[in-house]
């Protein structure tokens, strides 16, 4: 340990920042190649190509026209460094969109989307305040994220398909899209294809909870939630593979947004058909909005439902203009849109773990001249421990544990009673408060109804919207003639 303390003070302390004014000193002093704006690299930043001088080991950087980009002036005098006599242009994309190469860590090298009239090698600068800010937010969002999974992953059951499960499912992709989008690093890039990979894993999701929800949880529906994510895995890494970067970003934004969309839709198709009751959670139905089921499932569904889809969208729109803030505050909307959810996934399971033991048992207080407490099982669980509990431990006893009335001698001497043999203990009905247990198929609502026997009709409402939404995000231009690199961000080589 002190050796090894000693050996990263020893680094921290000859580490030097690799600058240069010409190209020969970074060949004399660095063993590098080319010196771009000050840094010393061998390799030409993302949008340039490399362009050999004749003589080895020299080579200088100019703009990838192939790929769109264009000069737009030279470096001049940068932090009192004059680099007019290196001749090191600026390059700017000219087309809607460009692609360049870009790192994504834990990754690696991957497409990069740049929108018109931003450069290609915008890189995150550490000393600024906003990258600082950034990764905090980050690790901020993913901190709470697995605080809500866990919560979800305690309070799901063992025995039935409750919503707790599909909302960890849910939980899980959210952190993997999140991971794949704010990986990609130094380089700025709005969209990549490892983005695709992780919207894919959180659409993945959302297919298997809008399923449940449209054709219940029975056996049936089950399956085929697991056979439509299945070719959907197939079909969206074809696409990744197959589709110009743009065009995936253009597919990535219409079939993640449907869902989204629908999911909004469904609060309205699907909202008479929850029971006007009193909302049997005691905590929640005290607020004005959720004082009854189909209240608390317009308000908290329904909020939840456009919380997302607002995150979604400015996602999208942080996607097309290349902006981390905007990527950044989509992300973090993903964090109050969870929380409702787990609030309404409380009123339809009514019970809710987080620190405790797994059996859940409730105190019973009886008044007389020496008040008596025991423990009796909860009213309503779906715990496999509580129903154990319940079948094999409580029904042997009509008091829950206290003193029987059958007494069994053995050699004149009192023992306990015997403990009851398993087949004969009596089975426990098991309740599931949850609605849309067979989904919504036989809602009479216009919009709620079957296309076919298969295809809910505002399926159809939500694929027309988010296909318009999604080619105005895309075509509609987003950059200027004159811009530059974002905040926190400056021009950079690898």
């Amino acid at each position: 340990m002190i050796f090894l303390t000693y050996l990263l003070c020893t680094v921290m302390t000859t580490a030097q920042y690799v600058e240069c004014y010409n190209n020969t000193d970074c060949w004399e002093y660095h063993e590098k190649k080319y010196c771009y704006v000050g840094t010393c690299t061998d390799n030409c930043p993302p949008g340039y190509a490399q362009h050999n001088e004749g003589r080895e080991p020299w080579f200088t950087c100019k703009c990838n026209h192939s790929s769109g980009f264009h000069e737009h002036g030279i470096f001049g005098v940068v932090e009192g460094h004059n680099f007019t006599d290196l001749a090191i242009p600026k390059c700017k994309c000219e087309e809607h969109f460009c692609v360049a190469t870009v790192y994504a860590t834990g990754i690696g090298y991957t497409d990069g989307l740049i929108p018109y009239g931003k450069p290609p090698n915008c890189k995150a600068d550490p000393d600024r305040i906003p990258t600082g800010r950034s990764q905090f937010m980050f690790y901020l969002v993913i901190g709470t994220m697995i605080v809500f999974l866990f919560v979800n992953c305690r309070s799901s059951s063992h025995v039935i398909y409750d919503f707790y499960r599909y909302y960890a499912i849910y939980i899980i992709a959210s952190i993997a899209v999140i991971v794949f989008v704010e990986t990609v690093y130094p380089f700025s890039a709005g969209f990549t294809r490892t983005m695709a990979f992780g919207i894919m894993i959180h659409n993945s999701s959302e297919w298997n909870l809008l399923i449940r929800l449209q054709y219940g949880k029975t056996a049936y529906p089950r399956v085929g939630a697991n056979l439509c994510v299945m070719v959907y895995y197939v079909v969206m890494l074809v696409a990744m593979a197959v589709l110009p970067l743009q065009y995936l970003l253009l597919f990535s934004m219409i079939q993640g947004g449907f869902l989204d969309w629908s999911l909004l839709f469904f609060v309205c198709v699907a909202a008479k058909m929850v029971k006007d009751d009193e909302n049997p959670q005691p905590c929640i139905r005290k607020c004005c909005c959720c004082r009854t089921m189909r209240s608390s499932f317009i308000c908290a569904f329904g909020f939840a439902a456009l919380t997302h889809l607002v995150s979604v969208e400015i996602l999208f729109i942080g996607f097309a203009m290349n902006s981390p803030s905007v990527i950044g505050l989509g992300a973090a909307l993903l964090v109050p849109m969870f929380l409702v959810y787990t609030f309404w996934v409380i009123a339809q399971d009514r019970s809710i773990f987080m620190c405790g033991p797994t059996l859940f048992m409730n105190y019973e207080k009886r008044t007389g001249e020496t008040p008596d407490f025991k423990l009796v099982p909860f009213v309503h669980t779906t715990q496999l421990a509580n129903l154990c509990w319940q079948r094999f431990i409580g029904n042997r006893y009509d008091d829950y544990g206290h003193e029987s009335e059958l007494k069994i001698l053995v050699n004149g001497e009192e023992v306990a009673e015997p403990v009851q043999a398993i087949e004969k203990a009596k089975g426990v009905q098991i309740e599931d408060p949850e609605s849309f247990k067979f989904g919504i198929e036989e809602n009479d609502c216009c919009c709620g109804g079957l296309l076919f026997s298969w295809l809910p009709i505002y399926w159809l409402v939500a694929l027309t919207v988010v296909t318009v939404n999604a080619c105005l995000i895309m075509f509609i231009r987003k950059g200027t003639d004159n811009g530059g690199c974002d905040t926190g961000y400056s021009y950079g080589a690898w």
